[in-house]
């Protein structure tokens, strides 16, 4: 789901190897409680393939920082809008 995709891609991006990800991630979804209904007791594997097509790994974290950089402008662009479509009447008052 998107968020094991942010996560992935924000530790790809800080060059975390991708066994200690996967472990991370595993810290982070396993129950510390199993009697909580079940919740994250369940058998657990988490892979992650990086297709690094013969480019080393700080390049993909290099590609995975930019894709952050431009989600984030993406965002403050949106928010910015979203306030002057709130504010787009207030002359008018």
């Amino acid at each position: 789901n998107e968020e094991v995709l942010e996560f992935v891609r924000h530790r790809i991006a800080k060059q975390i190897p991708p066994e200690i990800i996967c472990e991370e991630l595993m810290t982070r979804c396993l129950a510390n409680d199993c009697r909580m209904g079940g919740l994250g007791c369940d058998n657990m594997t988490v892979v992650i393939v990086c297709f690094l097509n013969g480019e080393p790994y700080e390049k993909l974290a290099e590609r995975c920082k930019s894709s952050l950089v431009l989600t984030n402008e993406n965002i403050n662009n949106k928010l910015a809008n979203d306030f002057d479509d709130e504010n787009e009447f207030d002359d008018l008052k």
